[in-house]
């Protein structure tokens, strides 16, 4: 089960509040929306769920962004469905970096192309095609190992929300200015 970041729970005055939108809701309408679809949703974010209305992508806070499963959950229910997710590996290329201490360093990037192939809600076949990249410079240390599978994620990411209307996802972030680590040498690193 997909993990609700966004319900804050009850408001001081009693009701809720949407957990995609955030807007306050009624105890009526919170009841409603739990009966029928098992999470509080506002009566424009219900309508979005039932394929009846378009709702205005919102601008989630850093913890709030879609993950990759939560994107492929939301790209089941677009439209008629998702028909398919392929990818192609594209030739790997490398370039030189200055590492932290200064040196310069050779690097590969893994690059792939995703297709996302859907049927709309007139039932026309539509394709939404992105590419992702990975190298040591745009992940964060616990990634670095899985460079290869990162750069397949985040075309597939990409394909998605262009499918959706989403913007970015929390994979894709990598190292925020916020986020500093410390290197081996316990230098920060953003």
């Amino acid at each position: 089960m997909v993990e609700q970041k966004r319900f804050t729970g009850p408001t001081p005055n009693g009701r809720g509040t949407c957990q995609v939108c955030n807007n306050n809701i009624s105890e009526q309408v919170k009841k409603y929306s739990m009966d029928r679809f098992n999470k509080p949703l506002c009566i424009e974010c219900q309508k979005f769920e039932k394929g009846e209305g378009f709702r205005e992508p919102q601008q989630p806070m850093r913890n709030e962004l879609p993950s990759h499963q939560e994107l492929v959950m939301m790209a089941h229910k677009y439209g008629k469905g998702l028909v398919s997710i392929e990818t192609e590996e594209l030739p790997a290329e490398s370039f030189k970096g200055v590492t932290n201490s200064g040196n310069t360093q050779e690097y590969l990037m893994y690059k792939f192309k995703a297709t996302v192939k859907c049927i709309n809600k007139e039932g026309n076949n539509q394709l939404f095609t992105a590419h992702g990249d990975a190298h040591e410079f745009n992940v964060t240390k616990n990634i670095f190992p899985h460079l290869y599978r990162m750069a397949e994620t985040r075309a597939i990411n990409r394909a998605l929300r262009l499918m959706l209307g989403e913007g970015v996802t929390a994979e894709e972030l990598g190292n925020l200015p916020d986020a500093e680590e410390e290197d081996k040498d316990g230098n920060k690193t953003p």
